[in-house]
């Protein structure tokens, strides 16, 4: 995680000499609403709304919604926009919730996590697997698993 914090990396995104090729997406440019964003990347196509986003790699198409906080983490996004026509994207959206916390994470692509959910690693666990709820922690850094549901009010 502290790697996303060195600006003096000696590999440049911006290189004209060393170019980085990927797909084009076609995606729309993120919408930022009334956030703090700092020491982070974001990719294409999010909504970001009155939150607070420090040292963090935010993938494309993912959703912060307001109030949340997150600090040190490593976000994957989402493959697709939601239609919001099933009850599992009216109850838990794929993104963060409102006024969800989370601080040094890896959370993979297509994740669900609820309102207030606190990823924090308080406790300092360096080991777990708790595959069936949807979430690792390995070298304490917690890892929510792909297309993970957390619930609203978890923590972790």
């Amino acid at each position: 995680m502290e790697s996303i914090k060195n600006t003096k990396k000696a590999y440049s995104l911006y290189d004209k000499d060393s170019p980085l090729y990927t797909l084009p997406r076609h995606l729309p440019p993120t919408q930022i609403t009334d956030a703090a964003i700092t020491d982070s990347v974001i990719g294409d196509g999010c909504f970001l709304n009155r939150c607070k986003i420090r040292g963090t790699v935010v993938g494309m198409k993912t959703r912060v919604g307001d109030g949340a906080i997150i600090e040190d983490s490593v976000i994957m996004g989402s493959d697709t926009y939601q239609s919001g026509r099933t009850e599992e994207d009216i109850h838990i959206p794929i993104g963060i919730g409102e006024g969800s916390q989370i601080k040094k994470a890896i959370i993979d692509k297509n994740v669900r996590i609820g309102k207030n959910v606190k990823i924090l690693n308080k406790e300092n666990v360096q080991e777990c697997n708790n595959e069936a709820n949807g979430y690792i922690i390995t070298k304490g850094i917690v890892v929510i698993m792909k297309g993970a549901i957390i619930p609203d009010g978890s923590i972790l």
